[in-house]
């Protein structure tokens, strides 16, 4: 498939399979209810993406993080990533935009590249702490690319399905943890935030890109950005969070 058959497909499902998704969600809602629905509204994600990166440069997998932070701090960012998780599944679940693209998962991962994600995608990460957001959504294509048969399939459910759902299980247990640790059992990087930036970075990744296919944004954008980039994008989002779901399982 060439690169503009590949535009054209990908065209085609946002326009004909997942617009009209969004449509019946919109009807529901009154429209300020509808604009309020989406992450770039709230912003607890991208801080708590922030300090996910901040660990990430400064502690050791077996540092003790109330060298830094309390408690309490802690909890609550873990809060944050727990609601950018719900929220994420409410947008890819509950509309179904998520079984779009499972059914369409090798199509659209075998034809996306960096120049297709829009610029939209790079100023939320760079918001939420990314001093690279291009590469940073590079590996993470390269990654999905590398493992989109084996990421996809579960042998009980749809992959994706599973996985997004089960994003919000690992925070629980990652609370859960948390609540348990103490002088002696002091939380660590590895024990409380180990694969919660890639949750992070799906989350924020989607909930930016159905805003753009929903025609959200505030500023004009050209209509290849808000079909086929967005796919792009919301389809690197979702492989991010089953990529870290899936690490996180084997653990």
């Amino acid at each position: 498939m060439t690169k503009e058959e590949w535009n054209k497909l990908v065209r085609d499902i946002c326009n004909q399979k997942i617009k009209p998704k969004l449509r019946k969600i919109h009807r529901k809602y009154h429209p300020f209810e509808w604009v309020e629905s989406f992450h770039f509204h709230d912003r607890g994600i991208y801080k708590a993406t922030r300090t996910i990166k901040f660990i990430d440069d400064n502690f050791d997998d077996e540092d003790d993080l109330t060298r830094v932070f309390n408690k309490e701090f802690l909890d609550n960012t873990l809060d944050s990533i727990r609601w950018g998780a719900e929220h994420n599944n409410r947008l890819v679940l509950k509309t179904g935009i998520s079984d779009v693209v499972e059914e369409f998962w090798e199509e659209i991962v075998d034809g996306m590249d960096i120049s297709d994600i829009p610029e939209a995608d790079f100023e939320a990460l760079k918001e939420a702490g990314s001093t690279d957001p291009k590469g940073e959504i590079h590996v993470s294509m390269v990654r999905i690319k590398k493992r989109k048969k084996s990421i996809r399939y579960n042998s009980k459910e749809s992959s994706v399905r599973y996985s997004l759902k089960k994003s919000e299980t690992v925070i629980e247990r990652k609370k859960e943890v948390l609540k348990e640790c103490n002088s002696n059992n002091p939380p660590t990087k590895r024990k409380i935030f180990k694969g919660l930036g890639g949750i992070c970075r799906g989350a924020i990744l989607t909930g930016v890109d159905i805003g753009l296919i929903a025609g959200l944004w505030p500023v004009p954008l050209s209509p290849d950005t808000k079909t086929v980039g967005a796919v792009a994008s919301i389809t690197t989002g979702i492989g991010d969070i089953m990529i870290a779901v899936g690490e996180l399982r084997r653990e």
